[in-house]
Order: C-alpha cells, then structure tokens, then sequence
C-alpha cells in the first residue's frame, strides 16, 4: 500500500491508523513525505510504531536556499529534526522498520550538495540515500488539453498500460482511479473533471474492481483505436493519455531538471517565491506537427484544433 498521492500524507489525521490497518492484514505500507511539519514526539512515536514498514523523505538540496526554491515555504532545518527524532525513536524501540530513506532530488543548483548531503542522513541513521531528477512542470502542465492528440496507437499482443490490471488509486475521498499519472491536475484543482471509476465510501472495492466502467479501462488499454468507433469513450479517464495516443505530450509539457535549470523556467518574485517565466508556458494546442501519417482526433473537448 502506497500511502501518497497528490499532497502529503501526513496531513491525513488518520494516517497511523491506516497504517496499523495495512499491517494487521498482512500488506507492506509506503509513505513519502516531505517531512516538512511541526511534528511532536507522540506523533513520530506513533506513526514509526504503527507498522508502517518503509518511510521515504524527500529533500530539494542541501542548504535551505537552494531546498525552499523547489519546497515552497518548506524549512530544512524542519526536515533534519524530524528525521533525527524519527531515527532515534526507530533505535529505543529496538524496530527494524520502517525502513527510512531519503530521496534526494536532484536539481542543476544542488548537484554540488549531494556528498554532504549523504554524510549527513547516513550519519543521522537513515538505511539509504536514493537520488532521482527532480521535475520543473507542474501537474497541470501535463493535463489533457495541454497537448495535441493526433491518433490512437495500434493494439498490440499486450496492454498498452499495465495500471488498468495491476494496481489503482483510492483517494482520500473514496474515488477509484485508474492510475496515479494521468489526469493530476484534475483531481485537486478547480476544474474537478476526475473521471473516477467509483467510490469506496458506496461500493466495496471489489464491486468497484469488477464493474462495467473498470472493465471499460482494461479493453481501452488493450485497443485504444475503439476510440475511433465509441464517441463515449471521451469522457473516459484514460482519453488523451500518452500511453495509448499519439501525441506531442513530452516536448510541449515536459521540463526535468537533468535538461534544463531552475532559472532558465523560473525567476523569484519580490515575495520570495518562484514565478514562471511566460515563454515558458504552454502555449495553446494546435501548434504540434503529427506524427507521420498521422492526423488529429480531437474528439474531447479542449484538446487542440
């Protein structure tokens, strides 16, 4: 059970207890967190003793200079005490998990940081230090209707997607989604089109599983082209999703920080806090070339020309 989603898990006031629940029936639980909270003792007490089995803290650099650019209002030294107590805390009960890790994301301005940043964690009593390329969009940058969508892909032996069949997302409202890649910026900003498969707090998860609309998604994945012959399958989750369309998704939405730096996205305002640079915005649809031989099917509302 991966216990996050869009925003941070530990503002659910419930989350130990959802912890001990995946515990006593037998399932591993995962929080990633940015740890960045007023947190008393009692709280990490309770959250590293509930069975939690992994913790993962993520931290933008080293010094809180460069970390406060990318964790807006974000307070590293917050950070450090929490993972210090949580670490000592793990020790006095003799626990060998949750198993602590911090993921140290990497960005052009704190690749310097990254040595220090190892020693430090490692000698605080973390069990590992994992670095991954930190991201320079925004969720909503990668919605439908900021690219074009020119076809659907050609079925093939297997599933375009695995998530349809393997995993799924429940929200902290009860809604069933697909998957947890598609469609972010439609689950918690004011446009509120979540096309979500049902909800927990109505229906068994089973029920839910087994329904007509998940049945749906699954031979969507197999055969993206029944787009071509069911109109009604634009108003479903995985419509306009890049796995199953041809699109230009990744060069008119895409900035990671392995190719481009902070500044050349972003500037700081006379408050502090980062500013998208316009040109760097998506502009509308329309403006992409198709892939050969192919030709737009715009068939929901909002996606391009």
């Amino acid at each position: 059970m991966l216990l996050y989603y869009v925003g941070d898990p530990l503002m659910h006031p419930e989350l130990a207890e959802i912890c001990r629940i995946t515990h006593a029936v037998g399932l591993n639980a995962h929080v990633s967190t940015n740890f960045s909270f007023s947190l008393r003792d009692e709280q990490l007490d309770e959250l590293i003793t509930s069975g939690l089995t992994h913790l993962t803290i993520c931290v933008d650099g080293f010094t809180q200079q460069n970390y406060e650019r990318t964790r807006v209002d974000g307070g590293l030294d917050r950070v450090a005490g929490n993972l210090r107590r949580a670490c000592a805390i793990r020790r006095a009960h003799r626990r060998r998990f949750p198993r602590i890790e911090v993921q140290y994301i990497k960005y052009q301005h704190n690749l310097h940081e990254i040595e220090a940043a190892h020693k430090f964690y490692r000698a605080l009593g973390v069990d590992q230090v994992h670095e991954v390329w930190g991201w320079l969009h925004n969720y909503t940058d990668r919605d439908p209707g900021k690219y074009d969508v020119f076809r659907p892909r050609r079925p093939r032996m297997l599933p375009r997607c695995h998530w349809p069949y393997l995993f799924t997302v429940v929200k902290y409202d009860g809604a069933v989604l697909p998957c947890c890649a598609f469609r972010l910026g439609h689950q918690y900003t004011d446009c509120d089109d979540p096309r979500d498969v049902g909800n927990t707090f109505k229906n068994s998860f089973w029920e839910i599983w087994t329904s007509p609309a998940y049945r749906t998604v699954r031979r969507f994945a197999c055969d993206p082209t029944l787009a071509e012959r069911d109109a009604s399958l634009a108003e479903n989750f995985c419509h306009a999703c890049p796995r199953l369309f041809e699109t230009n998704y990744t060069e008119r939405t895409c900035r990671f920080a392995n190719e481009h730096t902070f500044e050349q996205l972003y500037t700081i305002g006379p408050d502090g806090r980062p500013r998208r640079r316009p040109e760097t915005m998506p502009s509308p649809c329309g403006l992409g070339a198709p892939p050969p031989s192919c030709t737009p099917v715009h068939s929901e509302p909002g996606l391009g020309t």
